[in-house]
């Protein structure tokens, strides 16, 4: 099992990357094989993911990117999307180019359709988060029955951190 977490502080121009290493291996030193694990930081925020190699293939390869019109998204997710089979068609027919079968390329490309009403569309059990690098917005989800929670704490200092899984939360920044 893996997870996904992240960061974003409102405080700093640059994103210390030994917090994110600190956020990896607080999911690292609970799975034997990791297949799959990314970090993506850019000036206020990080995205990281981890994932075993018994978890979901399409996991594997997080953080996923896409541009749009100038404007770069990141998203890390966890779960599954029942009906993904209806939101890529429906997608792919508003112009949407979706290369895979990777549901966090889904998820990403549902917000950037919908944006927020995204959730409305998506039937499953999951838990994500985008970040949009040109307006510096953090956008955290997670399915209607809390299938997969998604935990978040709000610092006095200025940041916001959310991870995936509870008994990963305590680790040292």
């Amino acid at each position: 099992m893996g997870g996904i977490a992240g960061m974003l502080d409102f405080g700093a121009k640059n994103f210390r990357n030994d917090k994110a290493v600190n956020m990896l291996n607080s999911f690292n030193n609970r799975i034997d094989d990791v297949s799959g694990s990314g970090i993506y930081c850019i000036n206020n925020a990080c995205l990281c993911a981890s994932f075993a190699r018994s978890d979901n293939i399409f996991n594997i390869g997080q953080p996923f990117f896409k541009t749009l019109c100038g404007e770069l998204y990141c998203v890390v997710f966890d779960g599954v999307i029942l009906n993904s089979t209806q939101i890529k068609s429906e997608l792919i027919e508003r112009g949407h180019m979706i290369n895979s079968s990777n549901p966090a390329e889904l998820a990403l490309c549902a917000y950037i359709e919908w944006g927020y009403d995204c959730l409305k569309k998506l039937n499953g059990y999951y838990a994500f988060a985008v970040y949009e690098d040109t307006y510096q917005r953090l956008f955290l989800a997670r399915d209607t029955f809390c299938q997969r929670p998604l935990l978040f704490h709000v610092e006095r200092q200025g940041y916001i951190l959310f991870i995936r899984n509870r008994r990963a939360f305590v680790f040292r920044l």
